[in-house]
């Protein structure tokens, strides 16, 4: 799970000691928990999009809900938010009548970021544009023709032959 922390800052470190530059030495942190966050399997930010992407009426709402519900004791990483912070300069635009914000604020390694949910599953449920598809088929790399095809969920194994009765 640390494997990028590790490769980018450790390992920078010890070219540094190899080359004898001086520098004041960093700690490596371990997000393990926020890759967890994000990226486990069932609770983590990823599934929890998928799943509420298949819902008969997907709902930011309920995505917001169900994160939280799920990684709501993260509370270093997670927060609720109140919406995008306005940019200097920017004319807000109004929202049209029964449009709300909906949303949530991460703690990332580098800067706080705000995830509109309303555009995030929206965008997640986006069709693959078809030279897009095409382009992935193309690929002499099994796994990307997969991805490109929607196949790289499991498969349900379908008899070859219907028993006789």
């Amino acid at each position: 799970r640390g494997r990028f922390n590790y490769n980018i800052i450790a390992s920078e470190q010890e070219e540094y000691i190899k080359e004898s530059v001086l520098w004041k030495p960093m700690k490596v942190p371990d997000n393990s928990d926020f890759v967890e966050m994000i990226e486990h399997k069932k609770n983590g930010m990823f599934a929890l999009l998928d799943s509420a992407c298949k819902a008969p009426k997907p709902a930011p709402e309920n995505f917001v809900k169900e994160f939280f519900k799920k990684q709501g004791k993260m509370k270093q990483y997670l927060e609720k938010a109140k919406g995008p912070k306005k940019v200097e300069g920017q004319k807000k635009k109004k929202a049209k009548k029964g449009d709300k914000w909906i949303g949530f604020l991460i703690h990332h390694f580098c800067d706080d970021v705000i995830y509109t949910a309303n555009l995030y599953l929206e965008k997640n449920m986006d069709a693959i544009h078809p030279d897009t598809a095409k382009m992935f088929a193309k690929s002499k790399y099994p796994m990307v023709q997969m991805i490109g095809a929607g196949t790289h969920h499991k498969k349900r194994k379908v008899p070859t032959a219907w028993p006789l009765v």
